[in-house]
């Protein structure tokens, strides 16, 4: 029987941080997990974020006489690592593609256009989302004279002479009524 001919207990879309743990984790529970990444196994953390960020601080602080390419080979030999642990794994099915949630439930039914061009569908009882983000600039906005910094704001004092007085008869009742004066420890009876 083919492993995706029979529904499991989860599909897990992206395998970066989050969907390796949550993965590893439901694989470790005794269930039968799908893993499936568009990119490389690892995500951001692995491939272009924390691991190499580390790496090439490290790099640079022992002294290595190219850093960067050290830094890529370590990067390089984690990925493949991690890689080969998702496809041997027992209770663990990596597919290399691109997810599509389909309309189908009970199970869940996830098509999986895979990278050799070739579409799967793939059964589950729960579908996970793991997928990571990138930021969305929006639409090109233009920055007033104010948001500029050419405009200096100004404090509320200065917007309104009244709350100025306010502001300073509170200051000064304050002072009046003992506050903020110095005032001898009392002592112990």
């Amino acid at each position: 029987m083919n492993a995706l001919d029979r529904t499991h207990k989860a599909v897990v879309i992206g395998a970066g941080s989050g969907g390796l743990t949550i993965a590893i984790g439901l694989a470790g529970f005794g269930h039968d997990v799908v893993l499936v990444e568009g990119g490389d196994v690892g995500g951001d953390c692995t491939n272009v974020g924390c691991i190499p960020s580390k790496a090439l601080l490290h790099a640079a602080a022992v002294g290595e006489a190219d850093p960067f390419g050290w830094t890529r080979a370590r990067r390089d030999h984690l990925r493949d690592e991690e890689t080969r642990e998702m496809l041997h794994h027992e209770q663990i099915t990596l597919l290399q593609g691109w997810a599509t949630l389909t309309d189908r439930r009970e199970p869940h039914v996830v098509e999986v256009a895979l990278h050799d061009g070739t579409t799967t569908e793939v059964r589950a009882e729960h579908v996970i989302i793991a997928a990571g983000s990138q930021p969305d600039r929006g639409p090109a906005v233009r920055a007033t004279a104010h948001e500029r910094g050419a405009v200096r704001p100004r404090r509320p004092a200065e917007q309104d002479p009244a709350r100025r007085r306010r502001s300073d008869l509170a200051r000064d009742g304050h002072r009046l009524q003992g506050h903020g004066q110095r005032r001898r420890p009392r002592r112990a009876p």
